[in-house]
């Protein structure tokens, strides 16, 4: 390495800040809950729905339900779940 010798510094790598791991921080709605968590209970919901109903779940995946979906919740940001989830994950948790 370099010494500078007006800062009296030495030259060399620097820690690049843009190279750090930045996480974001959780998002959370109104009511205090995680994100994350009112995902998993919003989609699970859904499948619930499903279920009862014997709807068929290919559905979900109908741009028609999605569009119902998207304005009966407004402006929330609501992660919805597909066939592949309903059929998967979902059924094995109820």
């Amino acid at each position: 390495m370099v010494t500078n010798e007006r800062s009296g510094q030495k030259r060399g790598r620097r820690e690049d800040s843009s190279s750090k791991s930045v996480s974001p921080p959780e998002k959370e709605n109104t009511c205090g809950m995680d994100a994350n968590k009112q995902d998993l209970l919003s989609q699970k919901s859904i499948g619930r729905f499903f279920y009862e109903n014997c709807v068929e779940f290919l559905a979900v995946d109908s741009p028609s339900f999605r569009k119902m979906m998207t304005a009966s919740g407004g402006q929330m940001e609501l992660k919805l779940p597909d066939a592949h989830d309903l059929k998967g994950w979902m059924l094995a948790k109820l």
